[in-house]
């Protein structure tokens, strides 16, 4: 389970015009961020949490990843200047049959619960 946190910034679902406010977006292995004046893509590198949502679980390969966080507005543009987190590295590996785990770069350790239906 992934935890978002905010910092001076209330988190609101999208369409909701509120001042000082927003909603995330997980970036996912993504090298060259988007034009910052439009709006986030929308695809399996750019995850919207427009309800306003504040965790997820996700289902990665194995291997390296990098995550970042990048809040978007009411359309989902992000803030000028862009409330975004330093990306984080982490590395899926294989440790029993119903779980993965990942390391950060932060030696900090997160567990995904894995959905043993999806290996049959």
């Amino acid at each position: 389970e992934i935890i978002f946190g905010a910092k001076n910034v209330l988190v609101k679902p999208a369409g909701d015009l509120i001042p000082n406010s927003g909603h995330h977006h997980l970036l996912i292995n993504v090298e060259n961020l988007p034009d910052l004046s439009m709006p986030i893509p929308a695809n399996d590198n750019f995850i919207h949490f427009g309800k306003g949502q504040t965790s997820t679980v996700i289902s990665l390969p194995k291997g390296q990843h990098k995550l970042q966080m990048l809040l978007g507005n009411h359309v989902h543009i992000p803030h000028t200047p862009p409330i975004i987190s330093e990306p984080i590295y982490i590395n899926v590996e294989w440790i029993e049959s119903e779980f993965i785990s990942a390391y950060s770069s932060l030696n900090e350790f997160i567990k995904f619960v894995w959905n043993t239906d999806d290996l049959l």
